[in-house]
């Protein structure tokens, strides 16, 4: 599946509690507002968002340790996550307006918060699948993209789910992030067109090998 080794010195585990401020700075140096809307709320709102990621019994992450820093992060919920994040989160959403509410105006964060799902049959189905695991986040620092963190992180994130039952996992990507489009495709996970957005594409890894004939998929050679 990858062309690349894991540096034998990273360790992928679970994050504790006390991982969240390091967490917080990697999400801040991996991602800015055009790469993760949520940003523009601020970092409180971002710490916030893996308070909830760590504590929420539907959700699980792990994270890449490199001799005690924290160089990639994934995030994974056995379903939809959005409505459950957006609650745990209001609160710090609040105090964000009240610091600055020229964020009443940014058109960028109202889009986000509106995004709907594509309106298709495939979409349809597979909203209703109950076992369908959903990629919140994941991230992993610039100055170690080349040492196989990405793939490890995934790995370890398809037999989690398998654990946990799922049949599959899903990630929206924005478009323009080619990026993690190859990186994606890199790993063996399906780019699905049928569930694209104006903004986003979707990648899907089947756990259960029955499910893309179940929703009328074919998957990428």
């Amino acid at each position: 599946m990858n062309s690349k080794e894991t540096n034998p010195a990273v360790v992928v585990r679970p994050p504790r509690i006390d991982d969240i401020p390091a967490l917080t700075d990697l999400h801040l140096a991996c991602f800015g507002p055009d790469e993760h809307v949520p940003v523009l709320l601020g970092r409180d709102y971002i710490k916030a968002s893996y308070q909830w990621l760590l504590n929420d019994e539907d959700c699980y992450s792990l994270v890449a340790d490199l001799d005690g820093r924290i160089i990639g992060v994934v995030g994974v919920c056995d379903g939809p996550y959005t409505l459950s994040m957006f609650m745990a989160c209001l609160p710090e959403m609040g105090r964000s307006f009240l610091r600055s509410p020229g964020l009443a105006l940014e058109k960028r964060l109202w889009r986000r918060l509106t995004r709907q799902s594509a309106d298709t049959e495939v979409s349809r189905k597979l909203a209703a699948e109950q076992e369908i695991a959903q990629v919140t986040i994941i991230a992993v620092d610039g100055a170690n993209r080349s040492m196989g963190i990405f793939p490890a992180l995934v790995d370890a994130v398809q037999a989690r789910s398998r654990e946990r039952g799922s049949r599959a996992i899903q990630s929206g990507v924005y478009k323009f992030n080619q990026p993690s489009r190859k990186a994606f495709t890199k790993v063996g996970w399906s780019e699905t067109p049928e569930l694209e957005t104006n903004d986003t594409v979707f990648f899907l890894h089947y756990i259960d090998p029955q499910l893309p004939r179940e929703l009328g998929i074919r998957p990428a050679a």
